[in-house]
């Protein structure tokens, strides 16, 4: 039988991504290690916990992991998506989903009938994922079920909030998506433990930054004060405070969330960029030198000073 890797390979080169719905499919591997998971706590017939549920998995927004189970495991399980294309010629599990509905819009036999939720939503924002949330609870079994999910690491404060899961050592890997997610999990699983070996970033980096409460709610609220005139930035004022503040934590890693269109002001290519930011010991930008091309203001050259990596989170 071929392997979940292959089959991913295959499905992904057989269905584009769509830009107009956000579509932004999982990596081979990295559907791999998903599937890798739920097959061995809560399809394929291991179920861990949860007695109340009828049905496995409901695959919301992530049909990337859906389509390569078998068909004897998509017959218990389903996939909630908004692109009907997915449904095929045959009776293939698809549910059509909207998340500007509310959950009753869905087929009555699916509340509460499910052990497991995975969940990708097109958007990393509040609004949406308070949407995403509630059809959650609404299609696990009463006493509740397992949870997999991804989205941004600043979300980590909400997804605790609204789901009750945290981060995984674990990043996922989206090719074509302009910024890095985390995969989010209300359990424990070895195979998370681990950083994936796609992913060039330190995992534990970003997981120890987000833990010290560099988020982006208070990014954003950073950001206010400093913009520049018209629609752009003050980069030397954003990064100058973020600065003081990573000093003030005595932490050496700095995130910034910038939306997405202002992206083209700092570099190019689209994707999370590390920055090396030289600056004096009290706290004042000294130089910026980016990875690829980039517009960023840079001050006076010093021959001392401490290195901090800073992330540039491009937000939609």
């Amino acid at each position: 039988m071929a392997t979940v890797e292959n089959d991913a390979r295959s499905w992904i080169d057989a269905h584009r991504e769509i830009a107009d719905m956000n579509q932004y499919w999982y990596s081979p591997a990295t559907i791999d290690t998903i599937v890798r998971v739920l097959r061995a706590r809560c399809i394929h017939g291991a179920r861990e916990g949860t007695r109340g549920s009828t049905l496995d998995c409901a695959f919301v927004s992530t049909p990337s992991l859906f389509f390569v189970l078998t068909p004897q495991e998509r017959a218990a399980s389903r996939v909630l998506d908004y692109d009907r294309q997915l449904a095929g010629s045959d009776d293939c599990g698809y549910v059509f989903f909207d998340f500007n509905d509310p959950p009753d819009a869905l087929p009555d036999e699916l509340k509460g009938a499910f052990h497991a939720v995975v969940i990708d939503p097109p958007f990393i924002t509040r609004d949406v994922w308070e949407k995403y949330a509630r059809v959650a609870r609404w299609l696990l079994a009463p006493e509740g079920g397992l949870i997999v999910a991804s989205t941004v690491i600043e979300n980590a404060p909400m997804m605790s909030e609204l789901l009750d899961v945290r981060p995984n050592v674990y990043l996922p890997s989206i090719p074509h998506l302009p910024y890095q997610y985390a995969l989010y999990t209300n359990f424990d699983a070895p195979e998370l433990a681990t950083p994936n070996a796609e992913i060039p970033l330190d995992p534990h980096e970003l997981l120890r930054a987000q833990a010290e409460g560099l988020h982006i709610a208070e990014t954003r609220a950073a950001e206010v004060p400093l913009a520049g005139a018209g629609p752009s930035y003050d980069f030397e004022a954003m990064i100058e405070k973020a600065m003081l503040g990573a000093v003030a934590l005595h932490t050496d890693t700095i995130i910034l969330s910038i939306s997405q269109q202002h992206a083209a002001m700092l570099m190019a290519a689209p994707g999370l960029c590390q920055w090396n930011i030289a600056h004096s010991l009290a706290g004042m930008v000294t130089s910026a030198a980016g990875v690829g091309r980039r517009q960023a203001a840079s001050g006076p050259a010093s021959a001392s000073g401490l290195q901090l990596p800073v992330w540039f989170h491009f937000q939609a």
